[in-house]
């Protein structure tokens, strides 16, 4: 089994989450398996959310989507697509 294959991914929508951002992602990294991914969707947040979102991927396995406002469905569809 190759070690840079992703079997899991873990998606996260985020919209005006600054101040609980972090706090999710530290419960997430703690469970996340080896070869486990997050992908973050900033569905256009308006306050810290993408900055944090950025930060937190230079701490772990997160690949960050920046998106305009458009819903929780259409953010996780985002993801879906990526």
């Amino acid at each position: 089994m190759e070690k840079n294959i992703c079997r899991l991914s873990v998606v996260i929508p985020c919209y005006n989450v600054e101040k609980w951002v972090r706090r999710c992602f530290e419960s997430v990294f703690a469970a996340l398996p080896d070869g486990a991914e997050i992908i973050a969707v900033d569905d256009g947040s308006t306050d810290g959310t993408l900055a944090a979102l950025e930060e937190l991927s230079r701490r772990g396995p997160v690949k960050t989507i920046a998106r305009p406002h458009a819903g929780v469905s259409a953010a996780r569809n985002a993801a879906l697509d990526s």
